[in-house]
């Protein structure tokens, strides 16, 4: 894995600001809402990853499974998605299955909870990029960062969606105790990177 500073992080937002990566396949811009201001982090996402080279990518919060396409497409290393709904587990191995992404896994649970993260665990090698997109309660982001950080390779990444998207989450961002950066001004919700 390459280890990146705070600069570094920063120069990769303002790039994908001017321009989408050329390296994100067009087929996975189709699964992102074109007018959906979350686009400009699906390519920030799949930068990142090109620029740090993890071996090992864990996504909390599937949904639709949009970001976990983008991690995917980006890297060979192993990319774990894990969400609480079966059903955004399972659509994301029908897409990872239509277009031949055999580095990406679902896990079905509560990301705060030890079956979770025994699933990391299981892959036996520490966490090079987290991305936390989730509950967005403090409580519920104090659980996972008590959780994962443990798992993280020193100077490994921690992306946040919704870093603003409420009171609990400002709170959360203003309280965490890492070198970090907020990246993708003006996105509304906010959005930040740290340094494990």
């Amino acid at each position: 894995m390459n280890t990146l500073s705070l600069e570094q992080i920063q120069q990769i937002a303002e790039s994908v600001l001017k321009e989408k990566p050329p390296s994100v396949p067009a087929w996975a811009w189709e699964l992102s809402d074109r007018e959906h201001p979350s686009r400009t982090y699906y390519a920030f996402l799949h930068a990142l990853v090109r620029a740090c080279e993890p071996e090992l990518v864990v996504e909390l919060g599937t949904d639709k499974g949009t970001s976990a396409m983008f991690l995917a497409t980006a890297t060979w290393a192993s990319v774990l998605s894990i969400d609480c709904d079966i059903r955004a587990t399972e659509h994301l191995q029908e897409i990872a299955c239509a277009r031949g992404l055999v580095n990406i896994n679902g896990f079905t649970g509560d990301t705060s909870k030890r079956p979770a993260v025994e699933c990391v665990k299981a892959y036996g090698r520490p966490i090079d990029l987290l991305f936390i997109d989730t509950d967005h309660s403090l409580a519920h982001i104090r659980k996972e960062t008590a959780a994962y950080f443990p798992l993280m390779r020193p100077g490994g990444l921690v992306a946040y969606d919704d870093i603003h998207i409420n009171a609990e989450m400002s709170q959360f961002w203003a309280e965490l105790d890492k070198p970090k950066i907020e990246v993708l001004q003006p996105y509304w919700a906010g959005f930040g990177v740290s340094i494990a």
